[in-house]
């Protein structure tokens, strides 16, 4: 009996042993990550983003205002989420207005030098000659672009009725925001 006992168990160790041997040669098993995912890591990135199907924005307000002029604050500007709005569509419903960009310091959104957005703004009037006139806020510097330019070489700081005008917002090192202005018009 302890002869079958200890030849039992060479038969098994045996056995254990070819096992382990045949799996060793066996090609292990190669687990694919697909690195085409429909989901974000979070709401920042670190490398360049390569949008393969393209890019559509929709974060947008409509507004109106009685007044002729207007100095924003954060909420015309800034949505709940912390970002600028894409598009902004703005009535003036009585006439003309001047709107001056609020302080840069109220678009911390852009926190860091060389941090950059670009909001439009459609004047959704559609009473011809009701326009809305750009001014500079506190730390806010305007710039045209120079197909911005209005007859006579001034620059051309409107937004005519039902048109629409960009701005890209640049954050300089000083804390002072570069905003360059880049109005269109009909083209048909």
């Amino acid at each position: 009996m302890d002869i079958f006992k200890k030849g039992g168990l060479t038969l098994v160790l045996v056995a254990v042993a070819v096992m382990f041997g045949v799996l060793a040669f066996k090609a292990p098993t190669v687990v694919t990550i697909p690195t085409e995912l429909g989901a974000t890591p979070g709401s920042e990135f670190y490398n360049l983003v390569k949008m393969n199907a393209g890019n559509q924005v929709g974060n947008y307000i409509a507004t109106s205002t009685t007044a002729t002029t207007y100095t924003m604050v954060r909420k015309d500007m800034v949505s709940p989420n912390g970002g600028l709005y894409d598009t902004v569509s703005f009535t003036p419903n009585v006439g003309d207005i001047t709107v001056t960009f609020p302080a840069s310091s109220t678009l911390a959104v852009l926190s860091g030098a060389g941090e950059s957005a670009t909001q439009c703004w459609h004047n959704a009037s559609t009473t011809s000659g009701i326009d809305i006139t750009w001014a500079a806020g506190t730390g806010i510097d305007l710039m045209v672009a120079s197909s911005t330019v209005a007859e006579g070489g001034a620059p051309a700081l409107t937004t005519l009725s039902n048109q629409l005008g960009c701005f890209k917002f640049v954050r300089q090192a000083d804390t002072d925001i570069t905003a360059v202005f880049e109005r269109y018009v009909a083209g048909d």
